[in-house]
């Protein structure tokens, strides 16, 4: 007898179309940070004001924003110098295909990760003490923007 009703509570789903709920997964933005650490590290320094990245997206998430979406961060100290630069943004666009790169804080280093980034067509943005107007110039940098404007702008 329980075997004639498990076979008829059996054919009793095959009729039934079942709809899976789908959880919606959160895409990653994996942000690449090339900070300083050292070179005007009362200003600029990354542990001065770099905790500001973290709380504003918390921020705007506990404002409604930006929900769907969790954030991978990945730190380089390149202390503005451009080979360290070169190295932070090759392996940031290329070795590990970051979405958005932050930094450097030093407009010569930013010019070089600028560079990188019309290679790899990756975002940058310049904080800290770049108002170069050179780094204003969107044909020449496309991805980049900065949190201070340039003398041009």
């Amino acid at each position: 007898m329980l075997l004639v009703l498990y076979v008829v509570f059996l054919l009793g789903l095959s009729n039934c179309q079942l709809v899976p709920t789908a959880t919606p997964t959160k895409r990653t933005i994996r942000v690449g940070i090339a900070a300083a650490q050292l070179t005007q590290s009362g200003s600029v320094g990354w542990s001065s004001c770099g905790g500001a990245v973290p709380i504003a997206v918390q921020y705007l998430q506990s404002k409604g924003h930006l929900t769907e979406f969790d954030f991978e961060y990945i730190m380089e100290y390149t202390e503005c110098d451009k080979a360290s630069t070169v190295k932070a943004g090759l392996r940031f666009m290329k070795d590990l295909n970051v979405d958005v790169v932050i930094g450097p804080p030093c407009a010569k280093a930013l010019e070089v990760m600028g560079t990188l980034s019309v290679i790899y067509k990756k975002l940058v943005l310049g904080w800290g003490f770049v108002s170069e107007s050179q780094l204003a110039d969107s044909t020449r940098f496309p991805f980049v923007t900065s949190v201070q404007p340039t003398a041009t702008t």
